[in-house]
């Protein structure tokens, strides 16, 4: 009589193969369903995400934490982006902003404006201060600086988070920058329109879209 045996290694299989399902399960759905936003620069001069005047030629990339831009300087002149008097505006309410290259932690304090040589560019961004925060951490993770979505992107499985969510379109967000130039402050402000609001079909990807 031959007795057929299984290790304790393979008949711990079966039980750390559901384990780890049930915990991707749970981990995917914590948040529930992802959105993804579309924008439209509505003051576009030329393709739906940029702007061009006389002195600058401004692209736009509008993510789910901050927009980023790229301003060319098309004068023979230098321009100063006066960072102190900028604001983030959802929703027409004005935020007090900091742009990419401010730490987080000084994000309170006075900014230093940005020349802009002639015939240079500048690639940087704007964020909401209000949404910079500060983790304290756990045993398991150390603490830091923390950035929130300037707009809900997860509805955590709760209607009135999916209603908040889908409400926004045909709302707007914007950036106001003042630009000095030759001496005269010119304040931009660019505005997009909230085009759609979607499921994601790919959560756990960047966002990168203006519609």
């Amino acid at each position: 009589l031959i007795f057929l045996t299984k290790s304790k290694s393979e008949s711990m299989k079966p039980f750390f193969y559901l384990l780890t399902l049930s915990v991707v399960l749970s981990s995917c759905s914590v948040n529930g369903t992802k959105y993804i936003y579309s924008y439209e620069l509505q003051n576009s001069t030329g393709n739906k995400n940029e702007y061009e005047d006389n002195s600058i030629f401004a692209t736009f990339d509008v993510q789910t934490k901050m927009i980023n831009f790229k301003i060319e300087n098309l004068t023979d002149k230098a321009l100063t982006v006066i960072w102190d008097e900028s604001s983030f505006v959802i929703f027409n309410e004005a935020n007090k902003a900091a742009h990419g290259e401010t730490k987080y932690i000084n994000a309170e304090q006075t900014q230093v404006p940005t020349i802009i040589p002639p015939k240079a560019f500048l690639n940087d961004a704007l964020l909401p201060i209000k949404n910079i925060g500060f983790s304290s951490g756990s045993k398991y993770s150390a603490g830091g600086w923390t950035l929130d979505y300037f707009l809900p992107v997860w509805d955590m499985d709760l209607k009135k988070n999916v209603d908040k969510i889908l409400s926004a379109k045909g709302k707007t967000v914007g950036i106001f920058l003042p630009i000095e130039i030759d001496g005269i402050k010119n304040d931009y402000y660019f505005k997009f329109l909230i085009t759609d609001v979607k499921k994601d079909k790919y959560p756990y990807r960047p966002q990168t879209v203006i519609d």
